[in-house]
This record gives structure tokens, sequence and C-alpha cells, in this order.
């Protein structure tokens, strides 16, 4: 059997479903799960443009159709234009 610890699984505050690892990530923002691009009516339902990354990727969306920053961008701050991401 493997040493390595094991990520424990908790539950989404937002939709309840499982996730792996910790609900907030440590900067204290609900952990991303479930992420997918953002379709156009989840767009058009966003209040302002859909933000896009400092690389001019378009964010993905995530269980409740929130803006996620691309893989290129998850540790960068982010810009004027991503005001609407929590």
């Amino acid at each position: 059997m493997s040493r390595c610890s094991r990520m424990h699984a908790t539950r989404c505050a937002a939709c309840g479903a499982v996730q792996l690892g910790d609900v907030f990530t440590e900067e204290g923002r609900p952990s991303p799960h479930g992420v997918t691009a953002a379709e156009a009516a989840v767009r058009a339902a966003h209040s302002g443009p859909w933000p896009t990354c400092l690389h001019g990727y378009s964010y993905r969306a995530d269980c409740v159709s929130r803006p996620v920053p691309p893989m290129c961008c998850l540790d960068l701050p982010t810009t004027s234009s991503d005001s609407g991401v929590p």
C-alpha cells in the first residue's frame, strides 16, 4: 500500500456535488470543479462581458456557471476586465 496521503472528498457548497480536495483554495476562493467551456447561454446570463485572461483565452464556467480562469492564469492576479470573478 502506498504511504502517500490520500485526498479527501468534500461537498461543493454551491451544488452539493462531491469533489476531491478542499472546498476553498489557499486564496480563499471556492475550488472550481465541473469546469467546462462556457456555452452561449451561460455567457449571455453573465452580468457584463464574459472575462478573458491576460493571454486572450476565454474563461471557463464552473458547476454554477461562474467564470473560472484558464489553466495558464490560475495563479495570476485578475485584470480590470475580470472584475466579475469572485
